[in-house]
């Protein structure tokens, strides 16, 4: 894992443990699947209803919660 990306990484782990919890927050459990899922959806949103291309930078602001990893990843 010396050279890979973080996305990279998590779609690994989340093939290897997909039903391992990945985030905990407050009353919030996400197993990786569903962390992984739920990345996935919105990067499909991203692309589909906003046109954002592949590698294209986009800002993030948003309140501390479990939603901060899904837009990271």
């Amino acid at each position: 894992y010396n050279n890979t990306t973080i996305h990279k990484w998590f779609e690994d782990q989340t093939k290897k443990t997909p039903d391992n919890i990945a985030l905990k927050f407050l009353s919030t459990e996400l197993t990786y699947r569903q962390l992984n899922n739920r990345a996935n959806q919105l990067a499909h949103c991203l692309v589909s209803d906003f046109n954002v291309q592949p590698e294209e930078l986009i800002a993030l602001c948003l309140e501390n919660n479990e939603y901060i990893l899904i837009c990271i990843l």
